[in-house]
């Protein structure tokens, strides 16, 4: 989730800042996206008042073996939710080992359908929704970026072959991330499903061509990751949330959009803001940010990061249809990039924990 220097670079020059303004009665359903189990025993967690989970898992985890460290690291995760009480909101991702087979590979469909079946029975009952594809409009800078079946483009790039007449889902991104959320669809029915999974790039182009894909299915659930409103806001002011608004008016088809009638001039369903950070540190090898005295971060600081979680959490004074925030993370990580509202240990709250506890529109701590 470190890509947004780019963004920031071409997006805050053009970008009117547009005020998201605290609503007289906001009705904030928060959560928190944090792969690690320890998050819900640490002494911090039951005073955040939050109930929700949001983890990212391979989409092969359920096909492993039990000693395989992922789905070890997934079981733990789901025991200590179900424990603490939290839903689980699953979201199926690439393989991110460089060793196993499949990496660097977006599945097709027997390989798709295999999984994804093996992980409904494995834990259909222990989850509350799925994600059948999490961020497929990203482009990795390493060796997990996926490419298609067909050997020749990727499942990010909304080009390649989407503009073709070809019925195979091999040659475009856009069909085939389409077809995992169809695939999925069919083969359970009764999940509560999140179409979508954007990250924050490539918004309106690969956007529509999703939502051509996916027929008739008309998704009761969407869920994006926008990342870089939160960064611009946090380094340069820029309060515009121009990237929600994006998805926003293409999902939608409000004023501006890119809806294509016939195709994709229809919305339907919620949005879920599936994951968004508050900054306490960038990476400064990452982000267009200038890196601290001796160090590889630029350090931003506790205000900044509590400032950046009250907007964050005005996020649904935008619209209606966003019902759903899950606060990427409750812990700091390993890299230089922090969004822990609490330390490392989880031991010490930092001020947007207590804007996340208070569902706060300001930052008044």
């Amino acid at each position: 989730m470190r890509r947004y220097a780019l963004l920031v670079a071409l997006t805050v020059a053009a970008t009117a800042l547009i005020d998201i303004a605290p609503a007289t009665a906001a009705d904030h359903a928060q959560g928190i996206a944090d792969s690690g189990e320890a998050t819900f025993s640490s002494p911090l967690w039951a005073g955040l008042n939050v109930i929700r989970g949001r983890v990212i898992v391979p989409y092969d985890v359920a096909l492993r073996p039990a000693s395989d460290p992922r789905r070890q690291a997934f079981e733990a995760w789901l025991e200590s939710a179900e424990g603490a009480g939290v839903t689980r909101n699953v979201g199926l991702a690439r393989i991110p080992e460089p060793e196993r087979p499949g990496y660097g590979k977006a599945p097709d469909e027997t390989t798709y359908r295999t999984a994804f079946k093996a992980f409904v029975a494995a834990y259909g009952t222990r989850v509350d929704a799925i994600g059948p594809w999490n961020e497929p409009n990203f482009r990795p800078t390493d060796g997990s970026r996926a490419l298609l079946p067909g050997g020749q483009y990727y499942l990010d790039d909304p080009g390649g072959g989407c503009d073709t007449a070809s019925p195979l889902v091999a040659n475009c991104g856009p069909r085939m991330a389409a077809y995992y959320y169809r695939w999925a669809a069919v083969d359970c029915p009764t999940c509560l499903l999140a179409a979508g999974e954007f990250a924050g790039t490539q918004s309106s182009n690969y956007l529509q061509k999703y939502k051509r894909h996916l027929g008739d299915h008309r998704p009761n659930l969407w869920s994006v990751h926008n990342y870089a409103d939160v960064i611009r806001y946090q380094v340069s002011g820029d309060n515009s949330a121009a990237e929600l608004k994006t998805f926003l008016r293409e999902l939608y088809c409000t004023e501006g959009n890119h809806c294509v009638t016939g195709q994709t001039d229809w919305s339907s369903g919620n949005l879920w803001i599936g994951a968004t950070g508050a900054y306490y540190q960038l990476d400064c090898t990452t982000h267009d940010v200038t890196c601290d005295s001796g160090k590889n971060v630029h350090v931003l600081g506790e205000t900044s990061q509590c400032q950046a979680a009250a907007f964050i959490n005005r996020f649904s004074n935008l619209s209606g249809k966003i019902t759903r925030i899950y606060f990427y993370t409750f812990t700091d990580g390993r890299s230089g990039d922090n969004t822990g509202i609490v330390n490392a240990a989880g031991t010490v709250p930092r001020k947007a924990y207590y804007v996340v506890r208070d569902r706060a529109e300001s930052c008044t701590y």
